[in-house]
């Protein structure tokens, strides 16, 4: 009975250090994640250092693309790092996880969109365009034996998110938002001399009219729209509540 009574003691003390190595890790963990959700390249170093990680291009690209609560807009920020050869081959990693096959250009678009927040510079909304396209034809080869020129690819990818926020610019007058026949005219001659298909050109336009890209919901705007509207009716309410927006899933808050 006592050799019972022992062991049985000394399989509930495992359980526990089991069970307390797994709140620390989970706890380290999410650690990561706000790490990552203010500054990316501290959180990625972090993640591979407690053992999240593998410190390659396609293990952070599938921690990105199927991590909940990541920012959104951070991830466009890490992705975009132009000058950091890691971050570009993480992007190249993260689109070849989309499946583009058979989709229009502005319906793959939005699905890349939903689960990265472009960064607004140009020059890196031009380098995504750039990766994404290459995607996007390797998905559809039907779509780039008609192309002129592969990059042209990039031209109607970048004309599309130009197109998307001129139309959907809440403080753009009516009168000025780009016109069917401008969308059409500005690419004239873009597939390297050669004009692009008018029909796909014109059920562009018309999908990015009806409805203009957004980015997937995460837990970070979340959190920042649940702060902004306590802070504003009462200044100071979002610190003793702090805890409980961590604790809780926000769609469990009134």
């Amino acid at each position: 009975t006592k050799q019972r009574s022992s062991s049985s003691k000394t399989r509930a003390l495992a359980e526990f250090r089991e069970l307390m190595l797994e709140v620390e890790r989970k706890r380290n963990f999410r650690v990561g994640l706000n790490l990552f959700n203010t500054h990316p390249d501290i959180g990625i170093d972090y993640m591979v250092k407690q053992g999240f990680l593998e410190l390659s291009p396609m293990s952070v690209a599938k921690f990105l693309q199927t991590t909940t609560d990541l920012s959104k807009a951070k991830i466009g920020e890490y992705l975009g790092q132009l000058q950091n050869a890691f971050s570009m081959k993480t992007l190249s990693c993260f689109l070849e996880k989309f499946d583009f096959t058979g989709l229009r250009v502005d319906k793959a678009l939005r699905k890349f969109l939903k689960a990265v927040q472009v960064p607004g510079e140009a020059q890196k909304i031009e380098k995504m365009m750039e990766v994404f396209g290459k995607r996007f034809l390797k998905c559809n080869p039907g779509f780039s034996s008609k192309l002129k020129s592969s990059e042209s690819i990039v031209t109607l990818a970048f004309a599309v998110m130009l197109l998307n926020t001129d139309l959907h610019t809440p403080n753009l007058k009516p009168d000025k938002k780009m016109l069917e026949k401008d969308f059409t005219n500005n690419l004239k001659g873009a597939d390297a001399g050669q004009d692009f298909d008018s029909k796909l050109l014109k059920a562009i336009y018309k999908g990015i009219k009806k409805q203009e890209f957004e980015s997937g919901v995460d837990h970070v705007t979340q959190t920042q729209l649940l702060r902004t509207r306590i802070t504003g009716k009462a200044p100071g309410l979002s610190e003793p509540h702090r805890r409980l927006v961590c604790l809780c899933r926000l769609a469990e808050v009134a």
